[in-house]
C-alpha cells in the first residue's frame, strides 16, 4: 500500500511546479523552459524510494512533454535516466547538500537541452549551436535547483516526511524517508 503522505506531497510538487513552468516564458532560443519539473523529479530520484522515484520522473516528464509541446517520451526518457544518475550521485557524495544539488540541477538543464535539442532535431551540430544559449540553461537550472529542492525540502518538513532525529550527543540531524 503506497504511503498517502509521500504521494500527496509528491504529487504536489509536481503540480506546483507544472503551473510555475508552464507560467513562465521561454528561455531565448533555448529548447525547454525553466526546468522546475525536473528538479522535482531530481529531488524524488534523490530522497525517496524507486517506485515513487519512478512515479515522479514518468510524470515530471509527461507534464514538461505536453506543457512544452515536445514529442511524446522525449523528457520521461531523459528523467528516467537522470534517475539512476541522480542515484549515484546522491550514494557518492553520502549526504550532498544545496549547493551541491544546484549545480547538480543546473548541469542537467543543459543536458536536458542538448537531449531535447537531439530529440526533436536529431542532429548534433545543432544541438550545440551557441555557448550563450547553454550558459542561460545552465543557470536556469541553477534556479530551478534551488527553489527546487529548497521547495521539497520544506514540503518534506512541514508534511512530517522529513523527521529530526537526535544523536546521542543532543545535536538534532535529519533523516529523510528513503
Amino acid at each position: 500500500m503506497p504511503d498517502k503522505l509521500t504521494v500527496f506531497a509528491l504529487l504536489f510538487n509536481l503540480l506546483a511546479a507544472a503551473v510555475l513552468q508552464d507560467t513562465l516564458p521561454a528561455l531565448g532560443g533555448a529548447p525547454v523552459k525553466i526546468v522546475l519539473l525536473t528538479a522535482v523529479a531530481l529531488h524524488a530520484s534523490a530522497f525517496r524510494p524507486k517506485r515513487y522515484a519512478m512515479l515522479a520522473a514518468i510524470l515530471a516528464g509527461g507534464f514538461t512533454d505536453v506543457l512544452g509541446g515536445l514529442p511524446p517520451l522525449c523528457t520521461v526518457s531523459f528523467l528516467v535516466i537522470m534517475l539512476g544518475v541522480t542515484r549515484l550521485f546522491a550514494r557518492i557524495l553520502h549526504d550532498p547538500h544545496l549547493p551541491h544539488w544546484v549545480l547538480f540541477t543546473a548541469v542537467t538543464a543543459v543536458l536536458q537541452g542538448i537531449w531535447t535539442r537531439l530529440w526533436i532535431e536529431g542532429d548534433g551540430a545543432t544541438a550545440l549551436q551557441t555557448v550563450a544559449r547553454w550558459c542561460v540553461l545552465f543557470a536556469s537550472g541553477a534556479i530551478a535547483g534551488g527553489v527546487g529542492f529548497s521547495w521539497c525540502g520544506l514540503v518534506d518538513r512541514l508534511s512530517g516526511l522529513k523527521k529530526p532525529v537526535e544523536e546521542d550527543n543532543g545535536i538534532v540531524w535529519s533523516e529523510n524517508n528513503r
